[in-house]
């Protein structure tokens, strides 16, 4: 007998808020990604608790996790996008194979699609930076997005990137100097100064 949604959803917030109950309740939360309702937040969940314990994931559920970046639900996209991230930045070595359908979120007409993929980028670059190598000019466009929000974040791939293997960001840095002089938006500014100072720095 299915659970009632309200106590699903309520055991779900109770284990996310302490995580001494993660291991013991992993295949509880894993159970509920078949639920319609609760499948966001339990989306959410795997990918934290399989950074916090890369040893619980397995590569059924991962490839189970990675379908949700094909869906035609925004949300559970995101979801998806975000878990992955987090899951990538403990264990990349299940992520890298995925990571071009992932960075296709980039192109998403949705805008949080496009600002989650480059969180979920500067996860996984910041442990696996090499996996970025020849996907710079991915993220190209986003520094120059419609959407502040993508914007505000666009700078900040540069910056986790550029600390590690300042490299990659040499050949962008006309271009974030100019955003870092230009853009309407403080932020976005201030954050394309941040991928400078990383560069110089790296």
């Amino acid at each position: 007998m299915m659970m009632d949604l309200k106590i699903m959803i309520k055991k779900l917030r109770e284990i996310e808020k302490d995580k001494t109950l993660w291991k013991d309740n992993f295949p509880f939360v894993c159970s509920c990604i078949e639920d319609p309702e609760a499948q966001p937040k339990a989306i959410w969940m795997i990918g934290e608790m399989c950074f916090a314990f890369p040893e619980l994931l397995t590569n059924s559920l991962f490839e189970q996790l990675s379908t949700f970046l094909r869906s035609t639900n925004v949300l559970l996209h995101e979801r998806a996008i975000c878990a992955i991230g987090r899951i990538g930045r403990s264990n990349g070595d299940i992520v890298k194979p995925y990571l071009d359908e992932l960075l296709l979120g980039l192109q998403s007409p949705e805008s949080t699609i496009r600002m989650n993929t480059i969180w979920a980028s500067e996860n996984i670059a910041t442990t696996h930076v090499e996996f970025f190598e020849k996907k710079m000019d991915a993220f190209l466009p986003c520094l120059y997005d419609e959407n502040e929000k993508v914007r505000m974040e666009a700078p900040e791939i540069f910056r986790v990137i550029g600390k590690r293997q300042p490299e990659l960001v040499i050949p962008f840095i006309d271009i974030l100097y100019k955003i870092s002089q230009t853009d309407e938006n403080r932020v976005v500014r201030i954050h394309a100064k941040g991928a400078l100072k990383a560069v110089e720095k790296g």
